[in-house]
Formats: C-alpha cells, structure tokens, sequence
C-alpha cells in the first residue's frame, strides 16, 4: 500500500521564497473479460483463459511497449505531447536540473542563474547516474526582468521545462512546455514531476526504485534518531535577526517528531519574531546562506539574551548552511536526499557519524521489523489456488495484475505501483483511483506480462488471477492468486475484500467500502421494492452474429437480479454466460436488453452491429425492442461485475437505466443516506423518524424534515461531538480546523473541510450563508447569530452530570439516526474509563489549567469534568461530575497542591503565555514547593488532549495523560482487550 500523509501546497511560501530567489526563477519567498471465447464449452475456457481475453482488451499497450508519441500532463493540467524523446531540452527553473537527476538525466541547456547553477558541481547531483561525473550543459542568457524567450526559441529546444504559468504561456504555442509542480500535498504528489520526467526518459523503473529507496532512507534516519528532534530552517528577515521566516512541515515530516506536524503538515512559511521563536523552540534550526552574510546575523544574535535560551543555541545545534551546497530546502526527490544526508547527520551527531549507507538503511529497516512487527503480523493467508502465504508486515509496493485485482485495491484506496488494468477502468476516477492513469503498465506489446519491468517496480506482492501467473512470478516477489474475480458473486468479492484488508492492516477500510456498497445496494432496492421487476438479459455481441448471454451465475446477473429479474440459465447445462443467437435471445423474450459489445470494438465494427440488428427480423421481433426497452452500455460503462468497485459502478450505471422514470441518474452519497436512514428508522421502534424534533440545552427546539446534509460547526464541542458520532461537518469556522484534523478526530480528511473565517468569535456570517449550511451549531452568541437564517443549535457546555456530558453526541446521533452506534461508543468510553481508575487505584489528584499572567502568579484550574466519576481520588471531587473552574494565586494552588498538573498549551499567543510562565516560576519557591513539582509531574499538552470537555476528548485524555500520571502502571495506552481483562478481574 502506498502510504500517504497530508503536506499541502506551497501557497504561504510564496513570498518568502521570492525574497532569495529573485529573478532566478525559484519556487517563491479488460474490465477482466466477463465474456468466454466462443467454444462448445464458453464458461470453462473463459476462466482458464481470462488473462489472455483481458490483456487483449486493454487498448493501450505501455510505454515500454509502445514507445511514442506519449502525452504526460503536469500539476496544472497542461497535456505536454512529445514524438519522441528530448533530445534539446532547457530547464527554466532549477527543480527541473534536481528533477531530472534524480532519474539520471540532466538538460542540455538551463536559464542561467547566477549562483543556483552550482548544482552542476554539486558532490551529490551525480548520485543517480550511471558512471558519470560531469554534464555539458549549455547557459542560456537571462534578462534582467527573467526569461530572455528570444534567447530560449534560438536554443530550438524540443521540450521545455518552467516555472511559472506566464512562462508557459509565453512558450507553448512553440515548444512542447511542461510547468514545474509546487503541489506537495501528498508523498504521491511530491513525486509527480520526477515520475512525469521517468515517463519521458523512459525510465519509469528507475524512478520507482529510486522513489521506494528515498522513502526507505528517511524511514531508517527516522527510525534510529527516534524522531526526538524538532528541526527548522529559514532565514532572517534582516541583518540583525530581529525576526524569522521558518519552513513548517512538508516533505521533513518523515523525520521529525510528530506533534512538530500534529496541527498539519502543510508545507507552509511563517513569520516568527524571537518571542515567537522562542516559544516554538526548534531543537535544530538551520539558517540558509544565500549570500554569505547570515553568519555575521547569528554573531549578532549570539549576544541576545532570547536567542541564548533557545533549546538549539544551548545544544550548539544552530548551524549557517549554503542553501544549495550543503541543505538544499527539500522540495524534489534529490534536495530531500541531501537534506536527509546533510541535516540529519548534524541534527544526531551521536547517531550519525555521516550519511547513511544503503546498507545501514537495509540494516536498521530490517532490525526494526525484527522488534516491532504490527499488530496481527507476522500473518498467514490462504489465497484463491489454496497457496499459504506469510507476510511479515504489511506490503507497500504491490503489483495489481487485471482489472479485477485493481478494482479490489481501489475500493480499498490502495494506489498499486504498477498494474495492467485497462485504460479506461485507470481514468473512472469516480469509481476506481483518481489520478490511476499514471500509475505505470506493466504489459507488453502482446499483451502479455512484462516480467522484467514487473522486477524493476521491486513489489512486495503482486495480486494475479491464475496459479500459472504465480509460476512465472514466484521469484520476483509472493503472488496471491485471486482465482475467480471473474465470474463469483458479489458475496465472494466482500469476503474477498476483507482478506486484502487484513494483508494491508486495513480492516476498517475494508468493512466501510462493504458497507458503502450494502447500503447503495439497499437503496436501490428500497426505491424498486414496488415496481414490477422487469426480466432483464445481459446480452453481449462478440463478432460475426456471435452473442453471449449472461447467466444467473455471473456475479452482473446475480447482482442485477437483487433489484430486477435475471435468472436465465444455460440450457446446455453450463454455468456463467453461454453462446446465442437472435433466435436464443427471442426464445427468452426478455423485458429489458442491456445491450453490449466486446471492448475491443472499433467503431467500425459498433456501426456494423447496428446496422445487422437494424436489418434483422428476429431482433425486430424481441419485445425490449419493440417496447424501446434496449439499453446500450457502451465501453466500460459497465456490464462486467469482477471486484467490488465495479459492482457498486454497475448499479449506478445499469438500474437508472432500466428504471428512468424513477431515477434521473446514479443516486448521490446523500441520496443513499436517506433512504438508507429512513428505511432502518422504518423498521427500527426505538429509532426517530422524521420530522424529527430536538432540544439543545438552552431550551431550543429544533425541527428537522431529514437528516441534515451540510453541518457548520462554530465551536470545537460540535466537531468532537460530531466526531464521535461519526458524521464530519461540511464546514467549520477558523479556530477549530486543528481538534478536526487531529487523528483521534478526522484526521487528514478533514482539510477538506470547507473553514469560515471568523469576525471576533463569530463567523462571517455572509460567508456562512454563502456556504448554505442546513444546520448550524454555536455558543449562546452564535446561536442568535445565525437562527434566524438557518436552522441552529446551541452547543452544551454543561457537563455538572453523566447525563449532561453525553447530551449533545446523543442529539446528533438522534438527527443521524446513529443512536445504536452511539450508545455502544458511549459504553466502550465508560468502560475505559473505567477500567482506568480500577488499574490506578485512583490514588492522584489531577489538575489542569492555564495560567493567567505571563508570571504564573495566578491560574484558572479544574479538576473535575468527567474524570471525577472515574479516576480521581473520591476526595477531589464532591459530586461524579464537579466541572468548576477556579481562579487561585500560586499560594491557593499549593493549598490544592495537585499531585498532577496539567497546563493546556492553547497555542499562539496564550501558548507563548504558558511557557513564559513555567519559565519564570522555575525559581519561585512556592512553585517548587508543590507535589507536582517536586515528582516531575507537571506536563505541558495541547488543549485538545489536555481537557476531556466532550466525550471523544475524554478518550484522548484517559489515554495520553494516564500513561504520563501513571507510567509504572501504564507504559502505553490500555487497549480494549485489558479494558475487558481489568473489569473481568474486577
């Protein structure tokens, strides 16, 4: 499986970028064939012989195979066509220079830059090419406002490479121009130029291994440093030092410690002043060199009092560094090496005595997975030809051989490295993997597989069809046969899923694809339950007046058949589809055709075969065609069942059609949710249905005619809650992106989250209309705010009883018809917490709070909340839920004397105010005086762990602060099996 994680554009960096790079153009500041071959015996043979009928299916042989011209589209989906390969290519921008080394390539000419060409003569540019040392490549003259395009045209380049979109628009017209991508918003995306150039070359094999030992580098340097480190690079914004502008997140995510990334990876810059600075307290922080001066800033800042208690001056780990030479910023595959090599040797000096070798990598990786093998690995599964397999770990580069094996993965959303899935199933993003039609081929020119370029992707399993396939693969790396895809239920493809699911350690995936696909299924059905099922014929046209029909034991027909009728059978006694003519389609008479052709029909033949059943008497006499009940399904569009994506692609595509004056189209995501609420809440007596009537805390009722589709959340208890129940909101209002992307929350889903910005506390409320939200939920403010235009709710924030805690998760699981799933959530908590308080024997006070000066003179604490009912001593609290804050000095603080404290770290300003405060009473008696204190139980976290004001933050709390008030008790967080083992015990 290919892992992903959230780093986004380059937009904030703009600026910052611009300032050192100038005008040298820097970044800124077959479908499986569900057809047997025409024999006496068709469904025999159509299994045995399914991957030679599928490959001859698939219309465009790769790139290996057919060479050019080929037609490859950059990030701004510009389509670049070339005729073969460039032979006279110029780099605008000097990522391209990085780019292309990385596959071994270099340009013949760049646009010089003064100072950024030096890449030529860098130690490593040479690191991915084969023997050679030194490059000729011609300077093209710059002007003094950028490109000279008169300079570029007279090179008579055949490809270029650019920077910006006015460059591209400026050259296309002449040159086939490619514009440099800046989107890193995914491992995949800051590939994508490097695996676009590999495409062009040629060398897609290469980049792929490349790519698979530059993700394994930063792994092993992430692995043996711990990842303890928090490490920055920028540059002062003047001589002084008096502020800084630092990268935060991106590619470096690998390496870093995660709570550097925990808000967001975004690859984004931002301005710090050195109060700021101070406050992030980067454990590494690397100044770019530019111009050779910013030694003399850090001389200067080597005198300031704020500078000297930065975590990185007092472990000498500030370091002044040419940006090209010796840290490039890591913004293409072979910056990010050198920075790995560069940085990460002077950030673990004690680790690393120099760049890694492939061999450490290899060793640390594998002694890695030797101590710490997933949960439920090393695994043993029986694949479809009854071969046990063993995987260690889940696999991160696999093969997907035919459609069927693609379809499965991406249901899954798993991106296989490589695959032979036809070209058509590749681009149906909306049902298969958006951007699959870059993923690269693996087919010859017959139509076979490529068993060379099959090795040269290095896959750790390759996903086939037949047991022979696995002979001729067995040794390039472990084959699971998927024998059947072709022609079982949809039944056997949902087991299928969760076997896959089990060997990629993603069950949940797995179950939710499962369930999309039950329910899309039950709507349907619910929406056909009183129509007459019209008998339906899967009738297929195969050349020469050749037809097959599908029988009632193709998965197409068995599906069909849940929601119309469709159970022919074969009357030579055979199974799945079966040999016809007009005179067997007319002896079965059917209501509904769905009529179709074998994919590799060239239009030519497509007209030919209407215009023979134009002409022809029996098909005249059918009564689908008399009734105009013949549906063509054109291409891929989808008659052929073979995975579980194209079973859910076949409903959308096949029951409108046989049903037009029901459905105007495939029904949407909403659409299902719907019915599918309304029929469980039809059947279900403890179940609300709708109109359904709630009432906040505040007393406010609120009719709703169905659940609602677009939720605006104002306050983080709406999102926590919201999470909880397991419905995310369309939009939230800016301050409360961050608890929404935490990963006990939504994780990186939620950055699509449309965000409202706020005007003081209060949403933009002409932006929030603009949004048309059908329900919106804020504070007491809020609430008035908004009511008057759009259904609103008042968020709770009493917790004084169990009661009160849990009211508004229980309300939206009531307006989502989730109260079931809720309550057992509720209970599981419960339990938890539970179990928690037995295992501690409740024996610590615990605190948490912030401070309300910079001098932690006074402080706002709480020792209460839902805690109090379960794992705080019974003398702490005097009812199960005592949520009250009090404003004490720090000589009423000693009187509480907590034997743990919690400060919450609100980030920005107040998070600034926090540590500031620490700082100081480092030396006030009073503060040492406290239990706290004194047994090093004081923590700094973030609000979002350190306050359990809602149910899921209750969970986070129970699992991130226990482990730290309790670490003898609980080295980590308890898992549900001790839960279970401590209250059985109990």
């Amino acid at each position: 499986m290919n892992p992903k994680f959230n780093v986004l554009s380059l937009f904030t960096a703009l600026l910052a970028i611009a300032l050192l790079l100038g005008a040298c153009g820097g970044q800124p500041a077959a479908e499986e064939s569900a057809e047997p071959a025409a024999s006496e015996t068709p469904s025999k043979e159509a299994t045995e012989n399914e991957a030679t009928e599928e490959s001859a299916d698939n219309s465009e042989p790769s790139l290996a195979a057919e060479g050019f011209p080929i037609t490859v589209t950059d990030a701004y989906r510009h389509d670049v066509t070339l005729n073969a390969p460039p032979a006279n290519m110029i780099c605008l921008v000097v990522h391209c220079s990085w780019t292309l080394a990385f596959i071994g390539e270099a340009p013949e000419a760049t646009l010089d830059y003064d100072g950024f060409n030096d890449i030529f003569d860098h130690p490593n540019y040479f690191d991915y090419f084969d023997e050679v040392t030194s490059v000729d490549v011609t300077f093209v003259p710059a002007s003094e406002d950028g490109p000279d395009y008169e300079e570029i045209l007279a090179f008579e380049p055949d490809f270029v490479w650019v920077n910006a979109e006015e460059q591209y628009t400026a050259l296309a017209e002449f040159v086939p121009t490619y514009q440099q991508s800046f989107d890193v918003s995914t491992v995949d995306a800051f590939f994508g130029d490097a695996r676009n150039a590999a495409r062009i070359f040629g060398k897609e094999g290469t980049a792929e291994a490349n790519i698979a030992a530059l993700l394994q580098r930063a792994e092993a340097y992430a692995t043996a440093s711990g990842r303890t480190l928090s490490i920055y690079y920028g540059f002062p914004t003047d001589k002084e030092g008096s502020s800084f502008w630092l990268q935060q997140g991106g590619i470096i995510c690998l390496v870093v410690p995660e709570e550097q990334c925990a808000s967001s990876t975004e690859d984004k810059w931002e301005e710090y002043s050195l109060e700021g600075l101070l406050a992030l307290d980067p454990g590494v922080l690397i100044i770019e060199d530019v111009q050779g001066d910013r030694a003399e800033t850090v001389e200067i800042l080597n005198q300031n009092p704020l500078w000297q208690e930065l975590s990185a001056f007092k472990n000498d780990r500030i370091f002044v560094l040419n940006r090209l030479i010796t840290a490039p910023r890591p913004t293409n595959p072979l910056s990010f090496k050198v920075w790995l090599d560069g940085v990460m040797t002077l950030a673990y000096p004690d680790i690393f005595d120099g760049p890694l070798t492939e061999e450490q990598v290899q060793e640390i990786l594998s002694s890695e997975g030797d101590d710490s093998s997933p949960k439920g690995f090393p695994l043993t599964i029986t694949d479809g030809a009854g071969r046990e397999l063993t995987f260690d770990k889940p696999p991160e580069r696999v093969i997907a051989l035919w459609n069927g094996n693609f379809g499965q993965l991406a249901a899954l959303g798993v991106y296989p490295v490589a695959t032979n899935a036809s070209e058509a199933w590749l681009s149906d993003s909306t049902y298969y993997l958006a951007g699959a039609e870059t993923i690269p081929s693996v087919e010859a020119a017959d139509g076979s597989i490529d068993l060379e370029l099959v090795a040269s992707f290095e896959p750790d399993l390759i996903l086939g069809l037949t047991e022979e396939e696995a002979q001729q693969l067995e040794g390039i790396a472990p084959v699971f046969v998927n024998a059947g895809l072709n022609y079982q239920d949809v039944n056997a493809y949902q087991e299928n899923l969760r076997v896959l699911g089990r060997i990629f350690d993603i069950d949940e995936a797995a179950e939710a694809a499962i369930t999309d696909f039950e329910n899309r299924l039950a709507a349907y059905q619910h929406m056909v339950e009183n129509e007459t099922k019209p008998t339906v014929l899967i009738f297929r046209a195969w050349g020469d007046q050749s037809f097959y029909a599908y029988t009632v034991a193709t998965a197409a027909c068995l599906l069909l058949d849940e929601v119309a009728s469709c159970k022919w059978e074969n009357p030579a006694g055979g199974i799945d589809a079966y040999q016809t003519s007009y005179e067997g389609a007319l002896s079965l008479d059917p209501d509904v055709i769905l009529l179709g052709h074998n994919s590799n029909f060239t239009d030519e033949d497509i007209e030919n075969l209407f215009t023979e059943l134009e002409e022809n008497l029996l098909w005249n006499e059918l009564s689908a065609v008399k009734n105009d009940r013949v549906v063509y399904v054109e291409g891929y569009e989808n008659q052929s069942v073979n995975n579980l994506a194209s079973a859910v692609k076949f409903l959308d595509v096949i029951v409108p059609r046989i049903y037009p004056d029901i459905f105007d189209g495939p029904l949407t995501e909403e659409q299902v949710q719907e019915i599918v609420g309304s029929e469980t809440a039809a059947t279900d007596e403890n179940t609300d249905t709708y109109p359904l009537t709630v009432t906040d805390v505040a007393g406010h009722e609120l009719t709703l005619e169905s659940a609602p589709k677009s939720v605006m959340c104002m306050w983080n208890g709406c999102v926590s809650d919201m999470a909880f129940v397991g419905v995310m909101p369309a939009a939230v209002t800016k301050g409360v992106e961050d608890l929404g992307g935490h990963p006990s929350h939504f994780g990186e889903a939620f950055s699509d989250v449309t965000l409202i910005p706020r005007e003081e506390d209060l949403p933009n409320l002409e932006e929030l209309l603009a949004f048309e939200p059908d329900l919106v939920v804020g504070n007491t403010d809020g609430y008035e705010a908004t009511n008057q235009f759009v259904p609103s709710y008042e968020q709770n924030y009493e917790t004084a009883t169990l009661e009160l805690f849990f009211f508004d998760a229980r309300n939206y699981a009531r307006m989502f018809g989730l109260q079931e799933e809720t309550e057992a959530r509720i209970e599981r908590l419960l339990q938890r917490a539970e179990a928690y308080g037995i295992a501690s024997g409740r024996e610590k006070s615990i605190y948490f709070g912030f401070p309300n000066d910079a001098e932690g003179s006074s402080w706002a604490i709480n020792g209460g909340d839902a805690t109090c009912g379960f794992i705080q001593p019974e003398g702490q609290c005097t009812a199960d839920y005592n949520d009250e804050w009090q404003d004490v000095s720090i000589e009423g603080l000693l009187a509480i004397d907590p034997d743990v404290f919690i400060i919450e770290d609100h980030g920005g300003e107040y998070g600034e105010e926090a540590r500031t405060a620490l700082a100081n009473l480092e030396e006030n008696p009073l503060w040492q005086e406290l239990t706290a204190v004194q047994n090093e139980q004081i923590h700094l976290i973030p609000r979002a762990i350190s306050r359990p004001g809602y149910p899921l933050t209750l969970e986070l709390w129970l699992d991130e602060i226990m482990p730290l008030a309790y670490p003898n008790i609980f080295p980590e967080p308890l898992t549900d099996e001790q839960v279970q083992e401590i209250l059985t015990s109990e």
